[in-house]
């Protein structure tokens, strides 16, 4: 999600056998961000390119089929400041833009702590200018957080 870097390893193995056989493993489940750590002992009979690699990509395979696969999306928050009459101009967009209300205040205005997926946030902004007038404020802080969509959790990254 931070970047598109890939990187594997095969780390002693014969060139193609391990990393990349790991690597399509991860590939073939459409994952990203995953790290995969595999230990193999030499048991004294030698496999063979082919059947090395098999072995690895089973192995990886295996462990990524059995895995509890969690969700989430790295997301900015938003400050969003709006008069009352408003609310429910607000709350559509937070609806239609999957965003997730984090805090609400109800003082002087209606003030909004919301988090929202990095790359909803040009088409949020578009959309918040078309309707909100300049007295409303839109402030997006540096603050990145990932939201787990399968536990509701919301973790903070710090020094990205």
């Amino acid at each position: 999600m931070l970047s598109d870097k890939v990187k594997y390893s095969d780390d002693g193995e014969p060139h193609a056998t391990a990393g990349i056989r790991i690597l399509n493993a991860i590939d073939y489940h459409n994952l990203t961000n995953v790290s995969i750590i595999l230990i193999r002992y030499f048991g004294g009979t030698k496999l063979g390119v082919g059947s090395l690699g098999i072995a690895y990509f089973t192995a990886a395979n295996s462990v990524l089929e059995k895995s509890k696969i969690i969700g989430s999306s790295l997301c900015l928050k938003i400050l969003v400041t709006i008069n009352f009459n408003h609310i429910n101009y607000l709350l559509h967009l937070i609806k239609t833009h999957q965003v997730i209300i984090e805090e609400s205040n109800f003082s002087t205005n209606a003030s909004y702590k919301l988090l929202i997926k990095r790359n909803n946030l040009e088409k949020f902004k578009i959309d918040f200018q078309k309707i909100f007038t300049s007295s409303s404020e839109l402030f997006i802080t540096s603050e990145f957080f990932v939201f787990n969509c399968n536990l509701d959790k919301i973790i903070a990254i710090n020094d990205i």
